[in-house]
């Protein structure tokens, strides 16, 4: 009886050291995990110091740059240069300092082991300064089954890594997304309108029509409200003219995609400011539903319900 006391209290306290021991792997494990999300991906970045940046989204579309001169971001791909989204870089560059080590996963040079982390024909960035000097050469693959990560490799070396996914979703996007895609160029205001005009019909593959119109601000009851030329009111201008100065358009035209103002022009938009003139040529809508339109330096894609939202109609 005594013997089997003994053996059921060995055997209690084998339990509880083997549980113990259990408990230490796992807190020792949680607390290497902790310290490894604690410590950055990246050497620190000064987003001023970032003069140009190199991506490659994985994808047919290739590389585009993007280059900076002063504050002013400029996207240049295939043979075009578009202006840059300044924001949209701001914000990634800033974010680039967020990325920790949460986890390294392998150490792979092998090609076909670094497919398995979609590393193999990964997206990349490339950050250097005006020297000419990389700063960052990130490469990143797909997600982990948590949907948080993105495994990644630094400048090509073999260890790879768990990242934060949400600073790099942007690079998963295409080149006209690193784009400023606003219509009018700028930080306009509603209040900076002073005169809007349409001349020429434009018709839709709907068979819808825009006809011209042209409004100018004036005075009525001691308040600017717009007037169309036959000396109306129309209610709904006011918030025709607050969409205006912030729309985007869908997209820049790139390399092989054409239009020339000089012969496929249905109509022109004219929008005035005090110190300003911006004219936009409108084309014909193609089979795909996209239109075609320049304000002289850039050439960009519209729809009909970009037309909705530019040009001033009466309900």
């Amino acid at each position: 009886m005594e013997y089997r006391k003994k053996i059921t209290v060995y055997s209690a306290i084998l339990v509880v050291l083997v549980l113990t021991a259990l408990g230490g792997f796992f807190f020792s494990q949680q607390a290497l995990e902790t310290r490894a999300s604690q410590q950055p991906l990246l050497a620190p970045l000064a987003p001023q110091e970032a003069a140009k940046l190199i991506i490659d989204n994985g994808t047919p579309e290739g590389k585009w740059v993007i280059t900076r001169s002063g504050a002013t971001w400029t996207v240049t791909y295939g043979t075009q240069t578009y202006p840059g989204n300044t924001d949209r870089l701001k914000s990634f560059l800033k974010g680039l300092n967020t990325l920790t080590k949460f986890r390294k996963v392998a150490d792979v040079n092998n090609q076909t082991k670094l497919d398995a982390y979609g590393l193999a024909k990964p997206r990349t960035v490339e950050v250097l300064n005006a020297d000419g000097k990389v700063l960052v050469n990130l490469q990143t693959g797909t997600t982990d089954d948590t949907g948080r990560y993105d495994y990644v490799r630094i400048n090509a070396q073999p260890q790879i890594w768990l990242t934060e996914r949400n600073p790099l979703t942007v690079m998963e996007l295409g080149w006209n997304a690193w784009t400023d895609l606003s219509l009018i160029p700028g930080n306009l205001k509603p209040d900076d309108l002073i005169h809007i005009s349409l001349t020429g019909t434009i018709h839709t593959l709907e068979k819808k029509t825009y006809s011209p119109f042209d409004l100018v601000k004036a005075i009525k009851d001691k308040k600017s409200q717009w007037k169309l030329a036959n000396g109306t009111f129309p209610k709904t201008a006011q918030d025709y003219v607050d969409g205006l100065p912030g729309f985007k358009v869908n997209s820049y035209l790139k390399d092989g995609e054409t239009y020339d103002p000089s012969k496929d022009t249905q109509g022109v938009l004219t929008v005035q400011t005090q110190n300003k003139t911006y004219v936009f040529h409108i084309g014909m809508e193609q089979k795909d539903g996209r239109i075609p339109a320049s304000d002289g330096t850039r050439k960009f894609w519209l729809s009909t319900w970009s037309l909705d939202q530019i040009l001033f109609h009466q309900p």
